[in-house]
């Protein structure tokens, strides 16, 4: 199998069946996908269902509520697929050649990094990235030089759903998230740059991410405590970093 499609899902019931059928839709079909519900308490996982009685690629993990990085390394642990792939629930893609597309530029990589469409919950209109990838990127000497070029241009990784993994090299670096913390996107994206993936980069747009849906973590209310523990875990690491691990 080539691709794991692994969606975290709570409380999205308005939103999970367009990203799904944007995955069921695909030209390419050698994929499986893993949803995790993530204790839902509205009808998510009804939808959910709905869906797997018609297409044997569904795989349907439910789990008590443990956040989005729980649920994504349930994902990873299922995986069957050689490259993972990681989606929020609310989600889609636009465009139907998108895992074909991926599957092209998959070889000699362990994680190919991609440009997001963006979308209004209030306006439904969808927009470009900003984000441009140039081909230099593609020819940096070490990891360090990258880094390097990427922060110069204010390019900084942070979404697993901008990247596509190899997902022996998540294993093999036991890149898994840290659980029950908020933003654990950040600290997970460090630890992969500690790792020194090789990195290959395109200019190609087909994931829509929508940016002001209301209750999703974004739009949630300001936690001062979980944001020290943020700023302390970036502290960490950075210090790591600057030692040169």
């Amino acid at each position: 199998m080539v691709f794991s499609i692994i969606i975290p899902v709570y409380n999205i019931e308005k939103y999970i069946g367009e990203c799904i059928e944007s995955v069921l839709n695909q030209t390419f079909a050698d994929f499986e996908l893993i949803l995790i519900d993530d204790g839902s308490t509205d009808h998510s996982l009804d939808v959910i269902k709905q869906y797997q009685n018609t297409d044997a690629r569904i795989i349907l993990i439910h789990q008590d509520n443990a956040g989005p990085g729980s649920a994504r390394n349930a994902g990873i642990r299922q995986a069957r697929g050689e490259y993972i792939v990681f989606f929020d629930g609310d989600d889609f893609l636009v465009k139907k050649d998108a895992l074909a597309h991926l599957y092209e530029f998959r070889a000699g990589q362990d994680i190919l990094v991609y440009p997001i469409k963006y979308m209004s919950d209030y306006n439904k209109v969808i927009r470009d990235s900003n984000v441009k990838y140039e081909s230099a990127l593609n020819h940096a000497q070490s990891c360090e030089e990258l880094y390097e070029r990427m922060l110069r241009e204010g390019k900084i990784l942070s979404s697993p759903c901008e990247m596509m993994f190899d997902k022996s090299f998540l294993v093999q670096n036991n890149l898994f998230f840290l659980e029950g913390v908020f933003s654990e996107d950040i600290e997970w994206i460090i630890r992969i740059m500690l790792a020194k993936p090789k990195i290959q980069f395109v200019n190609y747009e087909f994931y829509c991410y929508r940016f002001d849906r209301a209750g999703s973590t974004c739009n949630s209310q300001i936690d001062p405590e979980r944001e020290k523990k943020i700023i302390g875990f970036i502290r960490n690491w950075f210090e790591i970093l600057k030692g040169g691990g």
